[in-house]
Order: C-alpha cells, then structure tokens, then sequence
C-alpha cells in the first residue's frame, strides 16, 4: 500500500499497518547517516521523521558545542556534540539522555556516545577507521 508501513509479529503472524509520512522516514541507523549529510556548520539544530514502534515520531538533534577530544587510538579529534529528544523512546528510557560527538569536518564520523539511564551510564567510543580515504587522525605510535 503507497504511504503505508507494516509490521508484522513472529509470534502471532498479526500484520499492523501505519502511516509513512510525506517527508522521508528513517529508522534509528540510517538517522545517523542522515544527519551526516546535514550542514551543521551553519545551523545548530536539525530534525529527522524516525519510524519506531509502528509509529513515527520527530526527532529533533541540537548541536551543544565544538570541543576537541581525546581518543585513546587517534590524534586530538575535533568535534561537535550533539543531543537529539528523547521523547520518542518508551519505559525509563525516555527519562535518559544521549549525547554524540561527531567529527568536526568533512567526515562527521560519530566518535563517541554516552546515554544516561535511571539505572546508569553507557559510552561507546571509536576504536579503529577503516575505508576513509584520507582520515586525518592517525593512530599515535
């Protein structure tokens, strides 16, 4: 069906329909790859229709700040943080909050994320670079 979804359950074989919106939906992994391609040098905030659990919701990304950080495997990185809503999430998850530092240049490779739970503190950090020709931030000998 045109401008329609669906997901359907493993369990019970139920098929559940729902609206795509005229603007582009993403889902939560090609929504990084979207605001990549975003100019963030010139605007500081940017939203995208996400589609998660059969509904769609916008998401709304601010950029905070530049600042350089330090990986324990790359030079100095430059960076920009940025902390997308978090009101489409469900359960205690939505009382969290996520940040995302994304280089800083023509690459805006996500480098580091950390997301604040009720039940604590998860981070994951860029530990290698493969297939970008041109990285500028070697691994330090």
């Amino acid at each position: 069906r045109f401008g329609l979804g669906s997901t359907q359950s493993y369990v019970t074989g139920e098929i559940k329909w729902f609206e795509i919106p005229k603007k582009a939906a993403q889902d939560k992994l090609s929504t990084i790859y979207y605001m990549r391609c975003q100019d963030w040098g010139k605007e500081t905030e940017h939203s995208v229709i996400l589609g998660n659990d059969k509904r769609n919701y916008e998401v709304r990304i601010k950029k905070l700040k530049t600042q350089t950080i330090q990986l324990d495997d790359f030079s100095d990185l430059p960076t920009f943080q940025v902390e997308p809503n978090t009101e489409y999430l469900s359960g205690f998850v939505k009382k969290g909050k996520m940040w995302a530092w994304v280089t800083d240049d023509r690459f805006k490779v996500p480098v580091r994320v950390v997301a604040k739970l009720p039940i604590g503190t998860v981070s994951a950090e860029l530990v290698a670079v493969e297939g970008i020709d041109g990285w500028p931030y070697r691994k330090k000998n």
